[in-house]
C-alpha cells in the first residue's frame, strides 16, 4: 500500500496535467457482463499491461467509522482464498509484477502491472482476482494495520502540516464527508473491527461501483477477456448514492499555538467541482497565481520580492462535489502575520486585476509544450484514463484540451476567478509559534 500512495495521489491530482487536442490515444469503452465501466487504451510501445480497478469507496463512506475505507483497502492484500500477504506478494514478485492499492476521500484502488507474456500475465491477473474477489481478512492483519495506523496518526499530529490542514478542512466542509480524514481518528481506529471491514468491502467493492483501466500491448479482443476476469463473479451490487451538495462556507481565523520553529499557513475556501464548466480557466488561473514555479505571482512576491517563505502555493482542489481553493506556505512565527496580509493583498489584487497578457501566454506555452509528459507511459495514460472516470469527464477531453486551452482569454479567467473566489468567504488558518 506504501508504495502506491505516490501513484494514487498523481491519479487524483491528474486534472493539473496538460493535455492534447489531437486524437493521439484512442479511448475505447464498454460494459463488462455485470456493469463495470472498462476504459481501455492499446499502448504497444512496450510488452507491459497497466490494470487498475477504481471504486467509489473513499473515506466520504467511512459515516461514524472513521479509517474504515483505509483499513479496508489495506486489508484486501493482506490474505485471500488460501494464500496469506507474504504468498500473495511473493506470487507478483515471481513474475516481475507489481499491486499496489490505496484510499483517497472518494476512492478505494488495486492496480497492477505485468508483462504481457502469457505465463506472467496469467499468474499475476489470477493473483490479482484472488485479492479482488476472496480476501479473508486475517484478523491478526487487522490488529497490526490499526496499529500503524494509530502510529502514523501520532506521528502526523507532531507535523505542523498536517494539523493545519485537519483545521482547514473542518473549517471550510463542516460536516460534510469531505471534511473526514482518510486516516481516521484516534478514538475511531480503535473501534474498527472485522464485521465492519467486511460490510464496507461487500457494500463498496462491487461491479456497478467500479471503473475498471487497462493500458497496455494487448488486443481489444484480450482487454475484453481480461476486464471479464477480473470482475467476473464480483457482485453486481449497488452504485452509490451521488454526495451531498457543499455549502459555501463562513470566513474564519483560526491560529493554532505549536512548538516549531516555523509556521504552517492556509489561506483558501471552498471552491468548484472537478467538471465544473469553469474548470479549466480556473485551473489556468491558479497557475498563473500560485503555480509550482518560480514565476508564479506568490513566488515572486512572496518569496522573492519579501522573502518571507522558500515556497507558495496555490491551486483548485479537485473533488466530484465542490472541493477547496487553497493557498499553502510556511513561514518563520515571527513573519507569519506579514506573510498572510501579503498574500490576501496579493489574491486582493489578482481578484481584481487578472493576469496580465505576457503571463496567460507563458502559462499557455508551458500547459501546452509539456503534454508528452501526459502520455509518457503507460501509467501516465491510465492516470488521464482515471481522472475521466473519475470525475465523468468526456471521452474526447483528450483531444480537445489543446484548442480550449487557446482559447482562453484574460477576461475569462479574472471573470470566472472572480465568481470562485470570494475574499469575504476566506478561512486563514496558522499552525505555530504562539498566537
Amino acid at each position: 500500500m506504501k508504495n502506491f500512495k505516490y501513484l494514487f495521489e498523481l491519479i487524483m491530482c491528474l486534472v493539473s496535467l496538460p493535455l492534447m487536442a489531437k486524437p493521439v490515444v484512442h479511448i475505447q469503452q464498454w460494459q463488462t457482463k455485470n456493469g463495470a465501466r472498462v476504459l481501455f487504451v492499446r499502448a504497444p510501445q512496450i510488452p507491459m499491461l497497466d490494470a487498475a480497478v477504481i471504486f467509489k469507496a473513499g473515506s466520504v463512506y467511512d459515516a461514524k467509522h472513521a479509517g474504515l475505507a483505509t483499513l479496508t483497502n489495506a486489508m484486501l492484500n493482506e490474505g485471500a482464498g488460501r494464500l496469506n500477504a507474504n504468498q500473495l506478494a511473493e506470487t507478483f514478485d515471481g513474475v516481475g509484477a507489481e499491486f499496489s492499492n490505496g484510499v483517497d476521500k472518494e476512492s478505494g484502488l488495486l492496480a497492477f502491472r505485468s508483462l504481457v507474456k502469457p505465463q506472467y500475465l496469467r499468474k499475476a491477473l489470477n493473483n490479482f482476482e484472488l485479492i479482488l474477489k476472496y480476501p479473508t481478512f486475517p484478523n491478526k492483519s487487522i490488529v497490526r494495520i490499526k496499529k500503524q495506523m494509530l502510529i502514523s496518526l501520532q506521528a502526523s499530529k507532531q507535523q505542523p502540516n498536517y494539523v493545519a490542514q485537519r483545521t482547514f478542512s473542518k473549517l471550510i466542509w463542516g460536516k460534510h464527508p469531505y471534511a473526514n480524514s482518510s486516516r481516521g481518528n484516534e478514538h475511531s481506529i480503535p473501534l474498527l473491527n472485522k464485521a465492519q471491514v467486511k460490510m464496507f468491502y461487500q457494500r463498496y467493492y462491487v461491479a456497478n461501483n467500479a471503473t475498471v483501466i487497462l493500458v497496455g500491448d494487448v488486443s481489444t479482443a484480450q482487454a475484453k477477456i481480461i476486464a471479464e476476469k477480473i470482475m467476473h463473479k464480483l457482485p453486481a451490487g449497488k452504485k452509490v448514492a451521488p454526495l451531498v451538495k457543499v455549502p459555501n462556507n463562513k470566513a474564519a481565523v483560526k491560529h493554532l499555538d505549536f512548538p516549531s520553529s516555523q509556521t504552517s499557513i492556509l489561506i483558501g475556501e471552498v471552491g468548484v467541482s472537478r467538471n465544473d464548466k469553469n474548470y479549466l480557466a480556473l485551473s489556468v488561473a491558479s497557475y498563473i497565481l500560485g503555480g509550482n514555479n518560480l514565476n508564479s505571482i506568490l513566488m515572486s512576491t512572496v518569496r522573492e520580492k519579501y522573502g518571507l517563505t522558500y515556497g507558495i502555493y496555490g491551486q483548485f482542489q479537485a473533488l466530484t462535489q465542490k472541493g477547496a481553493f487553497i493557498i499553502s506556505l510556511k513561514t518563520r512565527n515571527d513573519q507569519a502575520a506579514r506573510a498572510i496580509d501579503i498574500t490576501k493583498q496579493e489574491l486582493s489584487r489578482y481578484i481584481e486585476n487578472g493576469p496580465t497578457q505576457k503571463q496567460l501566454n507563458a502559462a499557455k506555452s508551458y500547459l501546452l509544450g509539456s503534454f508528452p509528459l501526459a502520455i509518457a507511459s503507460n501509467a501516465s495514460l491510465l492516470q488521464n484514463l482515471a481522472t475521466i472516470a473519475t470525475y465523468n469527464l468526456p471521452l474526447n477531453y483528450l483531444d480537445t484540451y489543446r484548442k480550449r486551452v487557446r482559447a482562453l482569454t484574460v477576461q475569462k479567467i479574472k471573470t470566472d476567478f472572480q465568481k470562485a473566489v470570494r475574499e469575504n468567504r476566506l478561512v486563514v488558518v496558522s499552525v505555530g509559534g504562539k498566537s
